[in-house]
């Protein structure tokens, strides 16, 4: 009798496939949301030397670049993503968090900001603790509010050390 190939049936070739979607799709798109967060940290670099209306925008465009390039390869949270954490570090969507005041309520992308300026302050944390303190203080939603939440320009002229520390690690951690 002939070998039987496991990866082909009724004429389908589903390593082919597999193939195709790693070779063509995964690697692709996550390549490009490494070309995207480096894009994103020199644009960071450049705020963060000096901070301006300018330098913000420049951020943003690279922010919005990055960010939607994630949403290419959320749907590939498996494997070495899925070991990694990438969702729970990169874009943490909370859930039902006893933590907050009311207890139970829906908390999905939010951040902490007293925990982010708490940190700022310290310049004490592990944004790699599996902690709320750590997963609310990360990633993308952490640097949206840090680059263009209120006053987020001024607030680089104070303890100015530690929130352009606090900004790479977290761009840092994300490229990571």
């Amino acid at each position: 009798t002939p070998a039987v190939d496991d990866n082909i049936v009724n004429g389908f070739d589903k390593k082919a496939m597999l193939t195709n979607y790693a070779d063509n799709i995964i690697i692709p798109a996550y390549t490009a949301m490494q070309q995207k967060i480096a894009a994103l940290q020199t644009a960071s670099d450049a705020f963060l030397a000096a901070p301006s209306a300018t330098t913000q925008a420049n951020v943003k465009t690279a922010y919005l670049a990055a960010h939607l390039q994630y949403e290419t390869i959320a749907a590939f949270q498996f494997g070495p993503a899925e070991t990694a954490l990438l969702d729970i570090f990169v874009n943490y969507s909370g859930g039902l968090d006893y933590s907050f005041a009311t207890a139970g309520q829906l908390t999905g992308f939010s951040i902490d900001t007293t925990t982010i300026e708490s940190n700022i302050v310290s310049g004490t944390y592990d944004l790699a603790a599996m902690s709320r303190n750590s997963l609310y203080s990360q990633g993308f939603p952490a640097l949206n509010y840090l680059y263009f939440g209120p006053n987020a320009i001024a607030k680089f002229s104070t303890n100015t050390g530690n929130r352009v520390k606090y900004v790479q690690d977290v761009v840092a951690r994300l490229k990571t």
